[in-house]
């Protein structure tokens, strides 16, 4: 049997699977293992306040450490976001900073929370 390796890729992982090379079993624990590693290096990110970038074999690009999950988007979104986009979003922003600070202070209270929440999930529901 062949030994899977933390530096394998899942495609590569699977492709033993499927020569029977290696079992589902120690697919599947090796496959968990490799979850765990992600989710720890995320974590350790995000804790510390460092940014990360990562890229996926198919090709998406991903900033770990500004949230729970990554952002992910393709090389040419991230062209996109940071040519033209960084314009529109510093604008947006400067002109509608007084709002944006009166909502991030309103959701921070229980009140206001619940009050914006409640009338976000109304919106989606009409959506639907």
């Amino acid at each position: 049997m062949s030994k899977l390796t933390s530096e394998m890729t899942v495609q590569q992982a699977l492709s033993l699977v499927a020569q029977s090379k290696v079992t589902m079993d120690d697919y599947l624990k090796w496959d968990a293992e490799r979850m765990e590693r992600v989710k720890t290096e995320a974590r350790a990110a995000s804790s510390n306040g460092r940014l990360s970038v990562k890229h996926s074999p198919k090709g998406g690009v991903s900033l770990y450490g500004l949230q729970r999950f990554p952002v992910t988007f393709s090389v040419g979104q991230w062209e996109r976001l940071f040519g033209t986009g960084k314009g529109l979003i510093d604008a947006y922003v400067a002109e509608h900073k007084a709002a944006i600070e009166a909502a991030v202070a309103e959701y921070a209270t229980p009140a206001g929370k619940a009050r914006i929440d409640a009338a976000m999930a109304a919106k989606h529901a009409k959506a639907a």
